[in-house]
């Protein structure tokens, strides 16, 4: 899944290039940032991996989980702006103007109705 994060250093999704990628900016006294408006479902891996315990403990085998909820790229890179009080400024744009490696639709997000059926979800917003 494309949305997990979770580790500065390993992760190599999104948050992980961003937040690495928003360090140079820093660096280099850059004000500006395009963000995308794809939406997806940002998953921290610590709450997957607690999740995953439980199943397993319960003898579960085949399950979605992902975090509740979705955001835009942008939504995100504008919340972490403003988490960290960054003089960067946040410029939407549509996905349609990336070239990526792979074709990915505008919306990626899971259903945990398996989980909260059996009363098993712990994953948080």
């Amino acid at each position: 899944m494309e949305g997990m994060f979770g580790s500065y250093e390993k992760d190599k999704n999104f948050i992980g290039r961003f937040s690495r990628h928003i360090s140079e900016l820093i660096k280099k006294n850059i004000k500006s940032q395009n963000a995308g408006d794809r939406i997806w479902q940002p998953t921290y891996t610590k709450d997957l991996a607690h999740n995953s315990l439980l199943l397993l403990s319960e003898g579960k085998k085949v399950y979605s989980i992902a975090s509740h909820g979705e955001a835009s790229f942008f939504d995100v890179v504008e919340e972490i702006v403003k988490h960290f009080e960054l003089e960067i400024i946040i410029n939407k744009i549509s996905s349609k103007d990336f070239v990526e490696k792979a074709k990915r639709p505008g919306k990626a997000v899971l259903s945990n109705s398996k989980l909260e059926s059996e009363e098993l979800d712990l994953q948080r917003d």
